[in-house]
């Protein structure tokens, strides 16, 4: 299947390329509960809140786990982690202890190692903290009404 925008064909699995690590080629079989059983055998929960979005939290919630654990998590798991990718196009990860910018960019690096820091947007953006990869959602002065 293709797309088109303007006088652009694409391919159907453009945005999974321009946004993932994963294309279409590393698209595993997903059976109907297979992620769900899967994720308790590995110690998260999850919940599907749409059929596009899958929420994945801590088992434990009263001892979240860190985000160097999580970071961890996800490599150890990218079997699992493609095919819930693959299967809803969306996951969330909520409950997980990550404090800071350098915190989730570790998780963000886990999913994918090769993430770019330049951004070709338009709105101005700073990167917060030190880090590489996290940036301000955009450097304007707040509007008033």
């Amino acid at each position: 299947a293709a797309v088109a925008v303007g006088a652009t064909v694409l391919k159907s699995d453009w945005p999974i390329q321009c946004l993932s690590r994963f294309d279409v080629a590393d698209q595993v079989a997903v059976t109907s509960s297979s992620a769900a059983l899967a994720a308790e055998d590995f110690g998260v929960a999850v919940a599907e809140a749409a059929p596009f979005l899958l929420v994945v939290s801590p088992q434990d919630t009263q001892n979240a786990p860190d985000a160097d654990w999580l970071a961890q998590w996800v490599e150890n798991h990218t079997a699992w982690f493609r095919e819930a990718f693959f299967r809803h196009g969306a996951l969330v990860f909520r409950g997980f202890r990550i404090p800071d910018a350098a915190a989730f960019e570790r998780v963000a690096l886990a999913v994918n190692p090769d993430l770019e820091t330049v951004y070709l947007g338009t709105s101005p953006r700073s990167q917060i903290n030190g880090t590489s990869y996290v940036h301000t959602a955009a450097d304007f002065n707040p509007h008033r009404t």
